[in-house]
């Protein structure tokens, strides 16, 4: 196997596991930052007895689950979007140094 290609690779590999970390990482502050800002928000509207309640919290969590989904759903599609923007200039540069 030629080494270039291996390099070429290896270099993908790496960018796939770094835009699924952090797809993950992403998911994961948007439920945070959705339970937490809904639990303040509750809490703000004397209304914390629904969290006593096992439908609201099944509510709760699912309406996060959602939320974090959107939002990771959003950023990828934002992120593959500028990606594919630079890689389409990247090609038009490397047509021209040719």
């Amino acid at each position: 196997m030629p080494e270039e290609y291996f390099l070429v690779w290896r270099e993908e590999t790496t960018v796939l596991n770094g835009r699924g970390a952090l797809g993950a990482g992403v998911f994961v502050v948007a439920q945070l930052l959705f339970t937490f800002g809904f639990g303040a928000y509750l809490g703000l509207s004397n209304k914390l007895e629904l969290l006593q309640s096992p439908q609201w919290i099944a509510r709760i969590t699912l309406m996060s689950l959602g939320f974090a989904s959107l939002v990771s759903w959003l950023l990828a599609y934002l992120l593959k979007r500028s990606w594919k923007k630079k890689a389409q200039q990247q090609n038009k540069d490397n047509l021209i140094d040719q």
